[in-house]
């Protein structure tokens, strides 16, 4: 269903006919929708219907989503603390095994 719903949006931008307008003999005349497997009067129907499926899904109104986004240089001041915690550790198991010797 995919490749059919890519496949028949871009013959409808070719042809500029868009929803209801769009007819058998359009998709028909295109040289890869024409290859669809079981095109019929049904096949423009169920995109629009999957289209505006996604449209709903997408402008439907969480509740109790939390989302969390940590922007770029947050993120590097922690891998840069990292770097230096993680190296202050080496140094001082390094000490630790030199003054055992």
């Amino acid at each position: 269903m995919k490749k059919v719903k890519k496949r028949s949006l871009i013959c409808v931008k070719n042809i500029n006919k868009y929803g209801h307008r769009v007819l058998l003999d359009d998709l028909k005349a295109d040289k890869y929708t024409s290859m669809i497997p079981k095109l019929s009067d049904k096949t423009t129907g169920t995109v629009i219907d999957s289209i505006q499926e996604k449209l709903s899904k997408g402008l439907r109104i969480e509740k109790d989503q939390v989302y969390f986004y940590i922007r770029g240089h947050i993120m590097m001041i922690f891998y840069w603390e990292f770097y230096h915690i993680s190296a202050s550790i080496f140094r001082m198991k390094a000490i630790s095994f030199i003054s055992l010797c």
